[in-house]
């Protein structure tokens, strides 16, 4: 088991990739042609879901070069349990609330990003799930994410 303050630290480096993401967005558009934009709430879907029955599995196929850089395996699957059992159990529904599609990260970087947030009903309460992904060949990735509590 983690310590409280490895803890701290490894939520800390998540929250720092993802506000990352969030505060230098700079290019915005409505949206990219339709079928990105299915298959970017469909790698986000994948996450979350992954997140709950197979952590390690979603860290190896759908989490970016970049989220892997700022979060260990070890750190992720780790913390991931923690939240399982925060969470209490697997969603019983997953909706995307919705997403846009952005040309340039908060570095400068340019290419398909795409932010999309879900909302998730847990047996222990109901989150949003913000995920940031990025286009990597054919496939969207995630670059990092963030929930918070919604209402019922």
């Amino acid at each position: 088991m983690l310590s409280a303050g490895r803890l701290m630290l490894t939520l800390k480096v998540c929250l720092q990739v993802s506000l990352f993401l969030l505060v230098g967005i700079v290019s915005v558009r409505a949206q990219s042609p339709g079928s990105d934009k299915a298959l970017a709430e469909s790698a986000a879907m994948d996450w979350v879901n992954g997140m709950s029955a197979q952590a390690d599995q979603a860290y190896t196929k759908i989490a970016s070069p970049t989220f892997k850089q700022a979060v260990s395996f070890q750190q992720f699957t780790t913390n991931i349990a923690v939240w399982k059992i925060q969470a209490g159990g697997p969603p019983a529904n997953v909706a995307v609330v919705g997403s846009t599609y952005f040309t340039q990260a908060p570095n400068g970087a340019v290419g398909d990003f795409y932010y999309a947030r879900l909302k998730a009903g847990y047996p222990n309460g109901k989150l949003f799930i913000d995920i940031y992904l990025s286009k990597i060949g054919p496939a969207w990735k995630v670059d990092g994410f963030t929930y918070a509590p919604a209402p019922p």
